[in-house]
């Protein structure tokens, strides 16, 4: 039992570093994706079809710039809106601070997904991303509360759970829903 897992796993092994060499030159064409399998914040390694690569740099709390292939490529993750660096809107500068966190090791991995589109309307390729350990760097930023969940057209993969982490986060007002919020004004009296 012990040899039958342990080939499992190289089998698996094998596939992760295979897949980007497998993928045809066009970014759109990294790990052709399985809507369903998204990992959850928890996992312990990347879902099945997720192509490693290098991050270049930390754009802000949503998109980064990976190396793929040796181009430089933008990055805008799946499922969420993080507040924006320029303008500067309240708690971007954490949420920045944050993805610079969860992506420290320098590499981590994309998975696209069949529900939406190669890119944005910037040209920022769109996708899933993961900390080599398996963890959602979305579910992540939304369960701290450095994000909020965003749906652009069509649901993703994983939705249910971005929603299920903002609403906890908002619950417990962690992040920009403790620091970002405005209280209403009051009624003034007659």
């Amino acid at each position: 039992m012990y040899r039958t897992r342990r080939l499992a796993t190289l089998a698996a092994a094998a596939l992760v570093v295979a897949a980007p060499a497998a993928a045809a030159a066009a970014p759109a064409a990294v790990a052709a994706p399985a809507a369903a399998t998204v990992a959850t914040a928890t996992t312990a390694k990347p879902p099945k079809g997720a192509s490693s690569v290098r991050v270049l740099k930390v754009t802000d709390g949503d998109t980064i710039r990976i190396s793929y292939k040796g181009k430089s490529l933008p990055v805008r993750l799946i499922g969420l809106n993080a507040p924006e660096m320029s303008p500067r809107q309240c708690y971007a500068t954490q949420a920045t601070a944050r993805m610079k966190q969860l992506t420290a090791s320098g590499r981590v991995y994309i998975k696209v997904d069949s529900t939406q589109g190669n890119t944005d309307r910037y040209g920022r390729l769109l996708r899933h991303v993961y900390t080599p350990g398996g963890q959602s760097v979305a579910l992540k930023l939304i369960e701290g509360g450095y994000a909020k969940e965003y749906t652009y057209n069509r649901p993703y993969a994983g939705r249910t759970s971005h929603l299920r982490a903002q609403s906890n986060a908002k619950s417990a007002k962690r992040g920009l829903w403790r620091s970002c919020t405005v209280a209403p004004k009051p009624t003034p009296k007659p």
